[in-house]
Formats: C-alpha cells, sequence, structure tokens
C-alpha cells in the first residue's frame, strides 16, 4: 500500500512541477537569465525518474502487479513474503537453450594455430 501512495504523491507532483514550469515560462517570457524554468523542468525530471525507480521496485518486489481483466497469465500469490516469490520465479524460469552463438568451440581448432606459431619460428 505505501508503494501505491508513494506512486500517486510522485505523479501529482511530477504534474504540479509541470505546471509551475509553464508559469515561470509565462512570467520570465522576455527576460534573460530567467532559469527558475529549467529548475522547474529538472525538477520534473527528477520526479519522474523516481517514479519509474518506485515503480520498477514494486514490480520487482511483487508489491504491484498485472489484474487487469485481460491478462490470463499466471498470478503470484500475495500472501507469500519476498523469498518464496523469488523462488517461484527461480522455479519457473526455463533453461537456456544453445545455438550457433552459443556452442562451445572445438578445442584443436586453438591447438592449431598454436602449432603453426611455433613452425614458422
Amino acid at each position: 500500500m505505501f508503494i501505491k501512495v508513494t506512486i500517486v504523491i510522485l505523479f501529482i507532483g511530477n504534474i504540479i512541477a509541470l505546471a509551475v514550469a509553464l508559469g515561470a515560462l509565462m512570467k520570465d517570457q522576455g527576460r534573460e537569465g530567467g532559469t527558475r524554468t529549467a529548475r522547474f523542468l529538472l525538477l520534473r525530471v527528477s520526479l519522474a525518474l523516481a517514479l519509474l525507480a518506485v515503480t520498477a521496485f514494486g514490480f520487482y518486489t511483487g508489491q504491484l502487479g498485472l489484474s487487469a481483466p485481460w491478462y490470463k497469465g499466471e498470478k503470484i500469490n500475495q500472501c507469500l513474503n519476498f523469498q518464496e516469490r523469488i523462488q517461484i520465479r527461480k522455479d519457473r524460469a526455463k533453461p537456456h537453450q544453445r545455438n550457433a552463438n552459443t556452442k562451445q568451440q572445438p578445442q584443436n581448432r586453438s591447438n592449431q594455430s598454436s602449432r603453426s606459431v611455433l613452425s614458422l619460428t
């Protein structure tokens, strides 16, 4: 619940910072050296990054999730603690399949290159 309240506060702060930057832009329109708009927009970007970080943290810890009616995926029980949810995710992970890029190189090839260097000397 704390994460959801934090997200709402950061979102409202983001909107307010954008509105204040617009007001500063209108007020300082013809002045040179007016950096108020840039400062308020920097605050807005900082709030947006904080919002992104809190949202990512909420999804990572399982405090936020997908609950849309059209989502057919498996839902993790919200009653589980953090360690149990991580273990469920590890159990569901599929092993990496080998393809042409991940095949091991033959050992004979490295031996042949060292032999050719030795034969030249």
